[in-house]
């Protein structure tokens, strides 16, 4: 563990130089490592109780935002439109044109 500390310091200290405002040059995971050791064992992998996920999906909603008069309702729309594609592919796998890239193509 020593080693991912002293990782994350040296990261710190060459990109933001020990400035608030560069803050955003350090990546989400370069700074969990400094939680891992602790956290591992009463939440497992730090993936499972990480904000990426959440973040990375509200930042492609918010990428497909078209009407920017009223962007909660589109965002809304778009939100209900990929919960609804989703559930057809789960009961009908065959929607989906990827379902297949795993399986041996003979």
């Amino acid at each position: 563990m020593g080693f991912f500390i002293e990782f994350v310091k040296d990261f710190e200290t060459l990109y933001t130089q020990q400035k608030k405002e560069h803050i955003h040059f350090v990546c989400q995971s370069i700074h969990a490592l400094t939680h891992y050791g602790q956290e591992v064992q009463t939440k497992g992998p730090l993936i499972c109780a990480s904000q990426w996920t959440m973040e990375c999906t509200i930042g492609n909603l918010t990428e497909e935002i078209q009407q920017h008069s009223n962007p909660y309702a589109n965002l809304t729309q778009c939100a209900v439109w990929h919960a609804q594609v989703n559930v057809l592919k789960a009961m009908i796998p065959l929607l989906d044109p990827d379902h297949n890239k795993l399986t041996n193509p003979r």
